[in-house]
């Protein structure tokens, strides 16, 4: 439970500091208001495909996790896995009822993946500027 909330600490700050620079990028960029159109468009395009490239890899990194644990419960034929407590399941499954639970979550976890990479493709792709 320790690391679960260390983990949502650091995301709490990471999320913060995260939103303090894309709004300074964002009143900075209000602020050169005319002067500069082309850099202005240049720097606001970099700025949106590097936060959806950050959003798509986040994504991507759950799906992983997700992905992990789904094997662990059908290796284990338990749900949750042992060691995997934090996940907070109100009831816990045994046998088949668990590793069916695992194979939906292993589902789940490769589409979130395969989402995630190809929001990470056509990023990439766009941001190449290939289609204009």
């Amino acid at each position: 439970m320790g690391r679960l909330l260390g983990l949502l600490a650091i995301a709490l700050v990471g999320g913060v500091v995260a939103q303090a620079f894309v709004g300074a990028e964002l009143r900075e960029l209000e602020a050169l208001g005319s002067a500069a159109p082309e850099a202005d468009l240049t720097r606001a395009t970099r700025l949106f495909w590097a936060s959806a490239g950050v959003i798509f890899g986040v994504a991507l990194a759950i799906g992983a996790a997700l992905a992990a644990l789904a094997v662990r419960t059908i290796r284990s034929a338990s749900f949750p896995p042992a060691g995997a407590e934090w996940i907070g399941a109100r009831r816990q499954y045994e046998g088949a009822a668990a590793r069916r639970v695992g194979w939906i979550g292993a589902a789940l976890a490769t589409l979130l993946c395969l989402a995630a990479l190809g929001g990470l493709a056509l990023t990439a792709f766009l941001a190449s500027g290939e289609l204009w």
